[in-house]
C-alpha cells in the first residue's frame, strides 16, 4: 500500500527527536475486565488496514503483514496516573517491526482507573485517534458490534494533488513565506533548562452550563499564549509568535472515517499586538486566534500547505530531514514557536463506552499545547514542553493558565497530574 506524503514524513523523522505517539487517556470511574479490553485491540488491529501492516522504505511504505505483538495491549504496573500517563509517553517504538497502535490500562489508587490508546503518528492523526476510541469502546462492550467500524485509507498524494489544483490561486499562497508552514519565520520560545523527564502538565476547566463549543477554542489559545508568557516573559517583543495549526482534510476531500493522516496545517502568526492583547485582556481577545484560524482557511491556506508539504515529500530523503528536525526546533528562529492542537469536542467519539468517563486527556509530542471539550468542560494540556522547560516552568505555564481561565472566563480549574 502506498502512503501519503504526511505518513512518509513521519515515519522518517521517528525517534530524530522523540516517538511520535498522539496518546488518548480515559479516566474512567471503574475498569471494564481486562479480557474485554484485550479483545477489544486485538479486534480493533486485525480490522484495520493500517494497523496490519509494518513500515517498509519508500515507495511502498506501510506493507506486509504486522507479527503478533504481546504489547499490543495489557495493564502497567503503575498505580497513580501521572506515573501511568508519563510512562506512555517515554514508550519507544520500532515502526519496522511493532504495531503501531497501544492499549494500556490501570485501576488506581485513587479508586479511578484510566485506559490509554496510543497511535504513533506515522500510521493516523489526531482525529484518526478519535474515531479509534469510539471503534475501541464498542468493541469493549460488543466485538461483534458494527458500531463505527471504520474504512479503508483514502489520503493519497494523487487525490491531495487532484484536489490543490481545484483552487489553483489559493495553492499559490505558498509563494508567501508567512504561508509556508515550513517557513523559519517563527521566534521560538526560551530554552530554559535543565529540561523535565516525561511529565504530564494538565488542567481542565469548567464553569456553570459548561464550556460553550463556540467559544471553547478561544479559551484554550488564550490560556496557551498566557502559559508561554508566565515563562518567557519576552515572547511579547518577539514577533511573529508562529503558531502551527493541524486542519483536518477529511470533509473538503470527502473522505469518510479512517486510520490514516489526512489533515494539513495552517501557520497563524500573532503580531506584537494580538500577543499583547491576549495576556492583558484575554476575554477581550480570546476570539482573535479563532479568527485568524478562519481567516487562513478562507483563503485556502491548508491547500498551499498541503502543496508544500508534498513537493518537500518528494525532494527530501529521510537523511535530509532528520538531520533538519532537531536543529529546526533548537533554533532561535524557526518554522513554529508553538505546535497547537485543538480537537474539538471528544463527546462525540466516547458514547460507546460502559463506564462513566471523568476526563479525556491528550498528548502528542510536539512542543505546544493540545485540548479538547468534553462533558462541558475544556481539557487543556502543556505536556509536550518538557523537552525545553523544567518542572517549575511547567509548573508556572499552568499557574498562567489557571489564573487566566479563573480570573477572565469564570471558569473552576482541575489540575490533572
Amino acid at each position: 500500500m502506498r502512503t501519503s506524503f504526511v505518513e512518509r514524513l513521519l515515519a522518517q523523522v521517528d525517534g530524530a527527536v522523540a516517538t511520535i505517539w498522539i496518546t488518548v487517556i480515559f479516566v474512567l470511574d471503574a475498569l471494564p475486565e481486562a479480557a474485554a479490553l484485550d479483545r477489544a485491540a486485538a479486534v480493533f488491529q486485525r480490522e484495520t488496514p493500517n494497523l496490519n501492516r509494518v513500515w517498509r522504505p519508500l515507495p511502498e511504505g506501510w506493507r506486509g503483514a504486522a507479527p503478533v505483538c504481546d504489547g499490543l495491549s495489557g495493564p502497567t504496573r503503575a498505580a497513580d496516573l501521572r506515573g501511568f500517563a508519563e510512562a506512555l509517553i517515554a514508550a519507544p517504538l520500532d515502526l519496522g517491526v511493532e504495531v503501531p497502535f497501544r492499549v494500556r490500562y490501570v485501576r488506581c489508587d485513587d479508586g479511578t482507573a484510566a485506559v490509554a490508546l496510543q497511535l504513533h503518528h506515522a500510521a493516523g492523526d489526531g482525529r484518526a485517534l478519535m474515531f479509534a476510541s469510539r471503534r475501541f469502546w464498542a468493541l469493549v462492550r460488543d466485538p461483534e458490534s458494527p458500531t463505527a467500524r471504520l474504512g479503508a485509507p483514502g489520503f493519497c498524494d494523487r487525490g491531495v494533488a487532484s484536489w490543490v489544483a481545484r483552487a489553483p490561486m489559493a495553492a499559490l499562497g505558498v509563494l508567501n513565506p508567512a504561508s509556508r508552514v515550513l517557513a523559519r519565520r517563527g521566534h521560538a520560545l526560551a530554552r530554559r533548562g535543565p529540561p523535565s523527564s516525561p511529565r504530564w502538565a494538565a488542567l481542565s476547566a469548567s464553569r456553570p452550563g459548561g464550556v460553550a463549543h463556540d467559544v471553547a477554542s478561544g479559551l484554550f489559545y488564550a490560556a496557551l499564549v498566557n502559559a508561554a508568557y508566565a515563562v518567557d516573559a519576552d515572547l511579547a517583543r518577539r514577533h511573529p509568535l508562529r503558531l502551527r495549526v493541524p486542519v483536518d482534510l477529511r470533509a473538503a476531500m470527502g473522505l469518510g472515517p479512517a486510520i490514516e493522516n489526512a489533515c494539513s496545517a495552517v501557520p497563524i502568526e500573532l503580531d506584537r499586538a494580538r500577543v499583547e492583547g491576549l495576556v492583558a485582556d484575554p476575554a477581550a481577545y480570546a476570539a482573535r486566534v479563532p479568527e485568524a484560524i478562519r481567516e487562513a482557511l478562507g483563503r485556502g491556506g491548508h491547500r498551499a500547505t498541503a502543496l508544500e508539504c508534498l513537493v518537500a515529500s518528494k525532494l527530501a530523503d529521510a537523511a535530509r530531514l532528520r538531520a533538519h528536525v532537531r536543529p529546526d526546533l533548537e533554533a532561535p528562529v524557526r518554522a513554529n514557536t508553538l505546535v497547537t492542537t485543538y480537537v474539538g469536542r471528544a463527546d462525540r467519539y466516547t458514547d460507546t463506552a460502559a463506564s462513566p468517563m471523568r476526563a479525556v486527556l491528550t498528548h502528542t509530542p510536539t512542543l505546544g499545547a493540545n485540548g479538547l471539550t468534553h462533558g462541558g468542560a475544556l481539557m487543556f494540556n502543556l505536556s509536550a514542553f518538557a523537552p525545553m522547560w523544567s518542572r517549575d516552568d511547567l509548573d508556572r505555564a499552568l499557574d498562567a493558565a489557571t489564573r487566566c481561565l479563573e480570573d477572565h472566563f469564570q471558569c473552576t480549574v482541575t489540575r490533572w497530574i
